[in-house]
């Protein structure tokens, strides 16, 4: 329940061939020892799930580059996508990286003295508890530089890791910093293969762990919104339903905007009082009579021209109207395609997930302990 780090060795010496069949034998035993005593502790299953979640989360993913511009400016629920479309991508990065782990021969020295020799060294050398301190900061930086300078993901990642540096391990951390963080467990490819398929059983229930996490937490439905207009879709299949709903809002704002542009309170006020004034100056027989008239025909010919305008004005404010209804489902049409694709895209990635689980079940640990001077191993996956 608390190894030394540099206990790794044990593993690197049964699953590189370095000692004889008795010793293998006895290790092999001791191991199977360890694994009852740990699993008969409570939460241990929930434990190795739970290790190895962060484990397999700990490898990056490459920047997606996202192809989907008119979502991710017009969809509040482009950030979801977004989070989804990194996530599902882990599942091909997790195969690769088992794939490249079991694929190839593993080249083991002919000497087993010299297999020895270097055992040694490395615990000498790689495995001094003073360091640790140092270590972690340099796997840091290594990890920023690794992020492009971005160091709250790298921090997130160095986090996940953590237990890779960590003066005491239980025997499965052990098994699971030499499969997943080589780089600071020194674990050679053998080790890695041998210690994979010891812990196969867990990752493949962590990795559906994962698995089912991301399946549930990508959007059901995508909205679309911009211009006052809002409308959802699944897979971009109901097209004909969001354009209707486009035409029937903007139709409405046109209907509305004419209904608004017409002769109003100040205009009718203005006409009565100009045809009461024309009146009076008509009747009158003094000399304030004409200009009554005249001031009354001024008012009068203005608000003549402001009707004879009021076709006009509701053709130009319709255009406006219809002008950005047209762009509108432009936008539209674009956004639907790219959810079209969106998805496309996520189930192509996501069937990458069973790789996964095809891969890691189709291994046992007998296959990846070498015997000593064994050219090789029973079985390569290509």
């Amino acid at each position: 329940m608390a190894l030394d780090r540099e206990a790794v060795m044990l593993l690197e010496g049964l699953a590189n061939g370095v000692f004889g069949a008795e010793a293998r034998k006895t290790c092999s035993g001791v191991f199977q020892e360890w694994m009852k005593i740990l699993a008969s502790s409570a939460g241990f299953i929930e434990q190795q799930r739970t290790q190895w979640r962060n484990a397999l989360l700990s490898k990056p993913v490459p920047p997606s580059n996202s192809r989907y511009p008119t979502l991710k400016e017009y969809s509040h629920t482009w950030p979801d996508l977004e989070i989804s479309e990194n996530r599902v991508r882990l599942y091909g990065v997790t195969a690769e990286y088992f794939r490249a782990i079991f694929s190839g021969e593993v080249v083991v020295s002919p000497s087993i003295i010299e297999n020895v020799d270097k055992t040694l060294d490395t615990l000498v050398t790689k495995f001094d508890d003073e360091e640790l301190p140092a270590r972690r900061d340099e796997r840091l930086q290594m990890l920023i530089i690794e992020e492009g300078g971005d160091a709250a993901v790298a921090r997130s990642r160095a986090s996940l890791e953590s237990e890779a540096l960590a003066e005491k391990v239980s025997f499965t951390q052990l098994l699971t910093n030499a499969a997943m963080h080589p780089e600071t467990s020194h674990a050679t490819k053998a080790t890695q293969r041998f210690a994979i398929a010891m812990t196969r059983d867990w990752i493949v229930d962590a990795h559906n762990d994962i698995v089912a996490v991301n399946r549930n937490k990508v959007p059901a439905h995508i909205d679309i919104a911009l211009e006052g207009w809002s409308g959802t879709t699944r897979d971009g299949s109901n097209e004909e339903e969001l354009l209707n709903s486009v035409n029937s809002e903007f139709q409405r704002r046109v209907e509305l905007l004419q209904a608004n542009i017409k002769i109003g309170v100040p205009e009718y006020v203005i006409g009565v009082a100009s045809a009461l004034g024309a009146l009076y100056g008509l009747m009158s027989l003094q000399s304030a009579g004409a200009l009554f008239l005249l001031l009354s025909l001024g008012a009068g010919a203005w608000v003549w021209m402001q009707y004879s305008t009021l076709t006009a004005r509701r053709l130009k404010a319709q255009g406006k109207i219809e002008s950005l209804r047209d762009n509108v489902v432009q936008i539209v049409k674009a956004a639907l395609a790219e959810v079209v694709d969106w998805r496309r895209e996520y189930a192509l990635e996501d069937k990458k997930a069973a790789s996964v689980n095809q891969l890691l079940e189709a291994i046992s640990p007998d296959q990846y302990m070498l015997k000593s001077h064994d050219a090789g191993r029973a079985v390569v996956i290509r």
